[in-house]
């Protein structure tokens, strides 16, 4: 996000932490050293342009964990696998007290 757009979302937000009250100079040098470390390592940073509506980071977020997901194999479900997405997830003490070591 640009320094200025941080800014104004900042004061539209109202409440500050300790790096919202840093200069517009100091942001601007952490957003250039992210970009440059995103330049230099491709496979380890995405770059997303949060200048951007919210719903439409949110998307892009979507999209590039969607890809990253996709490119480690762990993106979509081979054809047959049951989605379990709008199943009821169990406590973590109901799992440890089940017999059924599949249990999810």
């Amino acid at each position: 996000i640009s320094p200025e757009a941080s800014a104004q979302r900042t004061s539209q937000r109202g409440n500050e932490n300790h790096l919202d009250k840093q200069s517009a100079e100091f942001r601007g040098r952490v957003r250039a050293r992210f970009l440059s470390l995103a330049e230099e390592n491709p496979h380890r940073y995405v770059v997303i342009n949060a200048d951007q509506p919210a719903q439409k980071v949110s998307e892009d977020i979507a999209a590039a964990l969607d890809a990253a997901l996709d490119a480690a194999g762990l993106g979509r479900r081979p054809q047959g696998q049951q989605d379990h997405s709008q199943t009821p997830r169990r406590s973590s003490a109901d799992l440890l007290a089940s017999d059924d070591p599949d249990a999810t």
